[in-house]
């Protein structure tokens, strides 16, 4: 006999929010600053650090996938997913801290770029069990709608507190004598408090989470996995007989690429154009600021009144607009471009409001296809474009500076700071274009999805009844 889950309340919604907090903040980090790190602090050219983040990336999306495969096939003692939490998270806080304390000499890019495989190896298992969870705290679509939602405006509040704090207190920690002189030793400061933020919440979550992923004997668990096992074969299935999934996955990749890219090359653009980097700091807060009001406002109206996918629809199309006529009229008023952009992102963040819960109903659409529900296995592909993404942008944003010319002491130039205005505006609209085209052909509506859900639980209860 197994415990009946109890209610999904707003305590639960809002311990799970937090976890994506934490976990948005440390992924932020990462994805903004890294290469920021290699070419600022470590003071490597551009061309090896877009290198450094396709081969580094690479590693890490390969972890996402042996994520999703183990704990689908094990029992941990502290429940089937959430052990990953308390298993995994402490080591990887420890290794991101080392990632950036700038040692190794000679070998220092070796040294931070294995933390970083290793961090986000850790990082990864962590994920896709807090991912998971969601499907386990909420058990039906409209809790799960909620957590996604909840999920996707905490996500948008890390933004607001990573992007206001974390290069103020790298230039306070430095003792910077100007607006753009970060130290490695101010860096790693950032990074430890950073860490220590991340770790707090996971471990709450972990112990919250306990009664909707009550742990069970091994020989429950051999009759689940049993019924539920996913042979490589039925994996394959659940990625390519799901058009729906197919169509989501390339979406959030662009969606990924779009995010890193502007974020990742803000303190570029207000090094070498404004020359001030409290600018970036006060571009990046800004946006996030004008997205978080914008996951609220959607989440609470928009959604519930155009649902899911025409949500996803408008984050994809309306910034494509923002984005062109920022680059058409704001070359010379960074406090233009600002606002403009901000405007782009009250609509690009809430695609994150219906992306988790998209997921979900791409779960049903698996096994409704398949006849086996691989919870872990899809959900763990939530992070996969969020990955794959991060590497695509890392590779073009390397490159692409290499090819305006870009460098720590480079001369600045008319033609260098167009380049740079061309990087946060016209390459993410056009990755922009083809999530949008992806949205647009996405074909799980509210009223299909629980078609499929009612189909499900009948061919449960006929199998039950056998």
């Amino acid at each position: 006999m197994t415990m009946e889950k109890p209610k999904v309340n707003q305590k639960i919604v809002t311990i799970f929010g937090l976890s994506e907090l934490a976990a948005i903040l440390i992924a932020n980090l990462s994805t903004q600053y890294f290469s920021f790190y290699i070419t600022d602090i470590l003071l490597y050219s551009p061309v090896v650090m877009g290198t450094v983040l396709i081969f580094t990336r690479t590693f890490d999306i390969a972890t996402i996938l042996i994520s999703g495969v183990v704990e689908e096939k094990m029992n941990p003692k502290w429940g089937k997913y959430r052990s990953w939490l308390l298993m995994m998270i402490p080591i990887a806080a420890v290794v991101g801290i080392v990632q950036y304390a700038n040692i190794g000499g000679a070998g220092k890019l070796i040294v931070a770029s294995v933390c970083y495989v290793l961090f986000f190896g850790f990082f990864n298992f962590g994920r896709t069990a807090q991912l998971a969870l969601l499907n386990s705290i909420g058990s039906t679509p409209e809790d799960r709608a909620m957590l996604s939602a909840r999920k996707g405006q905490f996500a948008s509040l890390a933004g607001i507190i990573f992007n206001a704090t974390f290069l103020p207190l790298a230039l306070f920690f430095s003792g910077a004598a100007t607006k753009t002189d970060i130290k490695p030793l101010g860096f790693l400061l950032t990074v430890v408090v950073f860490q220590a933020v991340y770790l707090i919440p996971q471990m709450i979550l972990f112990k919250a989470s306990k009664p909707y992923d009550m742990p069970v004997t091994d020989a429950q668990a051999k009759q689940q996995l049993h019924r539920q096992k996913l042979s490589g074969k039925e994996m394959l299935e659940q990625v390519f007989k799901n058009p729906p999934l197919l169509l989501l996955l390339l979406a959030e990749i662009c969606k990924t690429v779009v995010n890193t890219l502007v974020l990742s090359m803000a303190v570029y653009y207000f090094k070498v154009v404004a020359q001030d980097l409290t600018l970036s700091t006060i571009f990046t807060t800004a946006i996030s600021v004008t997205g978080f009001v914008g996951t609220i406002f959607i989440g609470q109206f928009v959604m519930k009144k155009v649902g899911k996918k025409y949500t996803y629809v408008m984050g994809f199309g309306l910034p494509i607009i923002a984005m062109i006529i920022a680059r058409l009229v704001a070359a010379n008023n960074s406090l233009l471009f600002i606002c403009i952009m901000c405007v782009a992102w009250f609509f690009f963040l809430g695609i994150s409001i219906p992306g988790p819960a998209m997921f979900g109903d791409c779960v049903e659409y698996g096994k409704y296809k398949i006849g086996k529900e691989g919870r872990a296995f899809v959900m763990s592909l939530y992070t996969l474009p969020i990955k794959i993404g991060v590497l695509i942008a890392g590779g073009v944003s390397g490159y692409l500076l290499g090819a305006i010319g870009y460098s720590a002491s480079a001369t600045i130039t008319p033609q260098l700071q167009s380049g740079l205005f061309n990087l946060v505006t016209f390459a993410p609209a056009a990755f922009l274009a083809v999530g949008l085209i992806c949205a647009l052909c996405y074909p799980l509506t509210e009223k299909r999805t629980k078609e499929i859900m009612q189909l499900n639980q009948s061919a449960k209860t006929q199998t039950a009844d056998r």
